[in-house]
């Protein structure tokens, strides 16, 4: 064998370099760039020639690219058994030619390795079951599985019997076929059950050595790591938190509501240290909660739109999580034939509603507080002094309110993703072990979603960095039109028009087909981009802006009324389910990027003004039912913490699902029960505290004497988009949901 280094320069400078490797007949070329390779094998050693290219990452790709053809065309003279195709990691080559194998490794791995081999050619058992533990091909290739995984608790359960710790790992590689069985390179991992005491660059330099030529190592992960939570700094900083809030529930303090003395009763006696003690209280909370009341200037069908939508959310993230760990992948090209497969793929609907209902109730709120309290006096100031005193208010208010429960669950999520990291078999889909660690103060700020989604942090909050931005701009909208009402309305229109533009022009340039591609296939360009998602949140505020002035008394005649039912239903199945592998021209494609949010708000528009005027019939009654109102009160939490609970299945097993449609449907319940669970407590924990608290410390002294049941928080109209409009002290803010 000869090993010759041919360079990608000129100059022999250079970092990156062919390394030609003659073995018989057959050529083997090894791109070196750093600490990655890439390999490929030709019979024709004239082909080093054609590699007269500069070391630039554009040239790289050239060469990695004439890489991937020349694995292809070796199956043409060399491989002619379909069982060797998929025979990537060969224990028994290993074993038979171990002394050239041996090299490749440590000598304590090596030593480990020569008894685990002499072991298994004796049949003995726990060797057995190390070998039956690490993964290798079984079947379904052509149907999507490309987890060859072994059992990681087989593994782990051998080492009772077996004469050294064994630890797991895994390797992920790309397996070229012939091109007439697979015209691309797919991606596989494999699963290994190897000695404990043979490292990450020992499991790296025994894959190199044995997998064959056809395939190409990308990474490989140990699991020799564990997890220790006592050692985590932020795991004892969230157990702080926890204690914190269970001490200030205080029994002594609460006893009056132990024995069973009404809230507004405790509050006219104790001072505000025992009201702010009583605020943790989890019985209080839970009675907040699960009211099945509202206040009389509730919007009602906000709890069933915001509950649906809801679900919605954890349906589609469930099914993409499920097609992510799934050994039957192709099964979603089949799932995608049948139209009603755009239930889920449109699920980004789901979110323009929480925005449209956020505007909505920002706006109705605030023109309803703003006409029962004169502002000048609450800010003892006039004129822009009051207004930027308002403003703050606002945003001080909201800010609070919305981030103790956001960073306490940034916390879990970041420990959940180190524990995972070095104990799952499966990798998370995103780095938040280091992300969070990283970049928490942009999610502290609001402001994660303009970086990119491989340095986000909790990928799912930038809804809320959006829904933030949002409520700044409306915030300062708001204020201008109870001075200036037509000019704030023509700057409403102008951004209106702009995130149109803006998001056709966006759309078109990346060629954006809505029918065809998937719907976070843009994430960085379209999909979480405030200047692409403003539309249905400034319907929102319009639509607030009428039920205000209305009084949610509107006169329809019948005719109209079932013009407006008909026209709102054609119009959601058509942004539902009309694209059904319909290709559109460019323009049309970048048109229906652009406005077909908007249209989803029009459409929620009518539901709203319709069922708010005594026209929504069924709809009504539906989208009002009582038993909806606790699971809608805790939708922020659940938002929150839902793709934690959805990634703790995959995570937590040795093997891939296999997807049918009950699996999916019996996941996704599943889903919903146990991330609710989790959302009633991180609610009652945090959430909760600190709506009260923010009360307490908002209002004036003499407000609060004349305060009355009806104006404490019921969370009525709240949602992780719903802000409510309470001025007091010279403040303005946002509750949980307020009676008003």
């Amino acid at each position: 064998m000869t090993t010759t280094p041919v360079y990608l320069s000129d100059n022999n400078s250079t970092s990156e370099e062919v390394v030609e490797q003659s073995i018989g007949n057959v050529t083997l070329y090894t791109v070196r760039e750093q600490s990655s390779s890439v390999q490929f094998m030709n019979n024709d050693a004239n082909l080093r020639h054609s590699f007269d290219v500069k070391s630039d990452l554009g040239d790289l790709e050239v060469l990695r690219d004439e890489i991937a053809r020349n694995k292809l065309m070796y199956w043409d003279s060399h491989i002619n058994n379909v069982g060797e195709m998929f025979n990537v990691f060969d224990i028994d080559r290993i074993s038979r030619q171990w002394y050239s194998f041996k090299v490749r490794v440590s000598e304590q791995c090596s030593a480990t390795l020569e008894t685990y081999l002499m072991a298994l050619n004796q049949s003995e058992l726990w060797a057995a079951k190390m070998w039956d533990a690490t993964g290798r091909y079984s079947s379904g290739y052509f149907w999507g599985n490309g987890f060859w995984m072994g059992s990681q608790a087989l593994c782990y359960d051998v080492e009772e019997t077996a004469p050294f710790p064994l630890a797991f790992s895994v390797i992920k590689l790309l397996l070229y076929l012939p091109q007439h069985l697979n015209n691309k390179a797919e991606r596989i991992q494999l699963g290994l059950c190897l000695p404990y005491n043979c490292s990450m660059e020992d499991v790296r330099g025994l894959v190199e050595a044995t997998v064959p030529e056809w395939t190409q190592l990308l990474k490989v992960r140990t699991l020799h790591n564990r997890y220790d939570f006592w050692d985590d700094s932020i795991f004892w900083t969230l157990l702080d938190a926890g204690e914190d809030v269970t001490n200030a529930r205080n029994p002594d303090a609460c006893q009056n509501k132990a024995n069973g003395v009404q809230y507004d009763t405790v509050t006219s006696k104790k001072g505000i240290l025992s009201r702010m003690i009583l605020s943790f209280s989890v019985k209080l909370n839970l009675e907040t909660i699960c009211d099945p009341s509202v206040g009389v200037d509730t919007i009602p069908i906000i709890h069933g739109l915001r509950f649906l939508s809801m679900l919605w959310v954890i349906l589609g993230h469930t099914c993409i999580i499920a097609f992510e760990y799934s050994d039957n992948r192709t099964y979603r090209e089949v799932a995608e034939e049948n139209f009603l497969i755009q239930t889920v793929t449109k699920g980004a609907y789901a979110v323009d509603t929480f925005f449209f209902i956020s505007g909505l109730l920002v706006s109705f709120l605030y023109f309803r507080t703003i006409a029962k309290v004169d502002v000048t006096k609450l800010t003892r100031s006039t004129g822009v002094t009051s207004n930027i005193l308002q403003f703050l208010g606002l945003l001080i208010y909201r800010y609070l309110r919305l981030t103790v429960p956001y960073m306490f669950v940034l916390g879990v999520v970041q420990v959940c993703m180190k524990w995972f990291q070095d104990t799952a078999v499966f990798e998370a889909p995103f780095n938040d072990q280091e992300n969070c660690a990283k970049y928490w103060w942009r999610n502290a700020l609001y402001i994660n979603n303009f970086f990119s989604a491989n340095e986000m942090c909790m990928l799912w909050s930038w809804y809320l960095a959006d829904d933030t931005q949002f409520y700044v701009l409306g915030a300062m909208l708001l204020i201008l039109a109870t001075s200036h009402f037509r000019f704030a309305a023509v700057l409403l229109g102008i951004f209106l028009a702009s995130s149109w533009s803006g998001t056709a022009i966006v759309a078109y340039q990346h060629n954006h087909m809505p029918g065809f591609d998937d719907p976070l296939a843009l994430f960085d360009n379209i999909y979480d981009k405030p200047w692409t998602r403003l539309g249905p949140y400034l319907i929102g505020m319009c639509v607030g802006w009428l039920l205000y002035k209305k009084d949610c008394k509107i006169e329809m005649h019948k005719l109209v009324v079932l013009l407006g039912w008909l026209l709102s239903t054609v119009c959601a199945l058509f942004l539902v389910y009309a694209l059904h592998k319909v290709k559109l021209h460019p323009l049309a494609g970048a048109a229906y990027s652009s406005l077909s949010h908007s249209m989803w708000a029009l459409v929620l528009a009518w539901v709203v003004v319709a069922c708010s005027t005594g026209y929504g019939g069924y709809v009504n009654k539906f989208l009002s039912l009582s038993i909806i109102h606790p699971f809608s009160r805790v939708t922020y939490c659940a938002y929150l913490v839902h793709p934690l609970i959805i990634h703790l299945v995959p995570l937590r097993m040795d093997s891939p699902f296999h997807l049918t449609m009950e699996t999916v449907t019996l996941l996704f319940f599943g889903q919903v029960v146990a991330s609710y669970m989790l959302a009633f407590i991180v609610s009652v924990a945090f959430e909760a505290p600190v709506v009260t608290l923010l009360k307490i410390m908002a209002p004036s002294k003499d407000e609060q004497k004349n305060t009355k049941k009806e104006e404490d928080p019921d969370w009525d109209n709240y949602s992780p988009h719903a802000h409510r409009t309470q001025l007091g002290n010279g403040t303005a803010g946002r509750g949980h949901e307020i009676r008003r």
